[in-house]
């Protein structure tokens, strides 16, 4: 979103041995497509961030960065969740280095040993019981997370990118038009119910990746989206994250299996309309983006119409409940 990928590894692996010293063991650990992850000695996950200068975060990305480690480590403080920072042996929570045409951000955070999950019927009342712990905690917290309006003002977390109408994909995609309209009308009504609805600070990212079993308890990873948003963006993400991981024919069940066991006020169309909005915002994004790469078009195109039955299933699921 805001971040981008650094290529520099001479540079972060001198800058890793200047924070840590010479004897130190690294291992690259998978994970988003703005950050590196190292794991330093099996012990402590170091994360490094690029930010060019041309990001509308630039002038705002230590205190985007320092409401993520609040939030982060409040949930720790409050043993609802495993996962924490840790400050460097000067105190300080994050370390940054200018270098060119942008700077360099360093985080490290505990190493937590488990298993990724997968999407069962057992443990989705979990995933929901969770989530209902971290919004109640996100309502009744007298924490204020500074705002951060370019990216908590949006309709939803990846409205950061511009969207155009490409009329030449008429050809090749299916309905594309319809799509484009189904997308505006998608994100006026988001935009209508944020403007209605008081906001939550919320994790904002939870797919099966993010989720650990970590000595048999469910532990949130990667807050490195987290935003002031609806709740139901939240849980429209997740939803989002179920649907890649299942299909058409099992996804109303476990989804109705998530909110019997959300116990706080939600609206469900909302959830799936955010759901909806994830799906839209990728492949209207990146079906123009792609044009001029043909390898990336062909394997965009796939894509599109694999997770399509999941768009029109979740259009008619919000438009047959109307």
């Amino acid at each position: 979103m805001f971040f981008q990928p650094f290529q520099n590894e001479i540079l972060i692996k001198n800058l890793l041995r200047d924070l840590y010293g010479e004897d130190i063991s690294l291992r690259p650990l998978s994970g988003g497509t703005e950050n590196l992850n190292y794991v330093m000695n099996e012990r402590v996950v170091v994360r490094i961030l690029y930010l060019p200068q041309t990001s509308p975060l630039f002038y705002e990305a230590k205190s985007y960065l320092k409401r993520e480690i609040q939030f982060v480590n409040a949930l720790y403080e409050e043993e609802l969740n495993d996962f924490a920072y840790l400050p460097f042996q000067d105190g300080e929570w994050i370390f940054s280095l200018n270098v060119n045409k942008g700077i360099l951000y360093v985080m490290q955070s505990v190493y937590l040993k488990g298993k990724t999950i997968s999407f069962e019927k057992n443990i989705i009342p979990q995933i929901a019981q969770k989530i209902v712990h971290f919004h109640d905690f996100s309502k009744e917290s007298c924490i204020e997370y500074q705002r951060i309006p370019v990216y908590d003002d949006l309709v939803s977390s990846l409205h950061i990118r511009l969207f155009s109408y490409e009329k030449e994909l008429e050809k090749d995609i299916s309905n594309y038009k319809n799509y484009w309209e189904l997308f505006q009308i998608n994100t006026s009504i988001l935009e209508k119910a944020k403007q209605a609805h008081p906001a939550l600070f919320i994790h904002n990212d939870l797919h099966a990746d993010n989720i650990l079993f970590h000595k048999d308890k469910l532990t949130i990873l990667d807050f490195g989206d987290a935003r002031y948003s609806l709740p139901e963006e939240d849980i429209g993400t997740f939803l989002w994250g179920l649907s890649l991981k299942t299909d058409v024919s099992s996804f109303p069940e476990l989804a109705n299996l998530f909110f019997s066991n959300y116990t706080r006020d939600i609206n469900p169309e909302l959830c799936y309309r955010f759901a909806l909005q994830r799906f839209l915002e990728v492949h209207l994004f990146y079906l123009v983006e792609n044009q001029k790469n043909s390898a990336l078009m062909k394997y965009q195109k796939v894509k599109f119409t694999k997770e399509k039955v999941m768009i029109d299933y979740l259009n008619h699921h919000i438009s047959f409940k109307n």
